[in-house]
């Protein structure tokens, strides 16, 4: 909102989806979701090998583990505005 002594200017904005925008934006979020659980697969794969778990270094499996739940937090996220998005009645 802008103010003078003379007038006031405010803009409201909202974006209304098209058809064609939820499309593809379902269709985005559904490959970003693929990749993270791909990553997530990974991951756990990794960090449940007793052998990988034994030889690498601390920092490595820290990292891992950070890598890990950081995914998890943005597939989370992009789970939430898959479901966020209308129907496609």
């Amino acid at each position: 909102m802008l103010s003078s002594s003379r007038f006031d200017v405010e803009v409201i904005y909202q974006r209304v989806l098209t058809v064609a925008d939820v499309a593809a934006e379902r269709e985005r979020l559904t490959k970003d979701l693929a990749k993270y659980e791909k990553g997530l697969a990974a991951a756990e794969r990794q960090l449940s090998n007793d052998s990988f778990m034994a030889k690498a270094p601390a920092h490595i499996v820290e990292g891992l583990r950070k890598q890990a739940a950081e995914t998890r937090t943005l597939y989370d996220k992009t789970k939430a505005a898959l479901d966020a998005l209308p129907s496609d009645n």
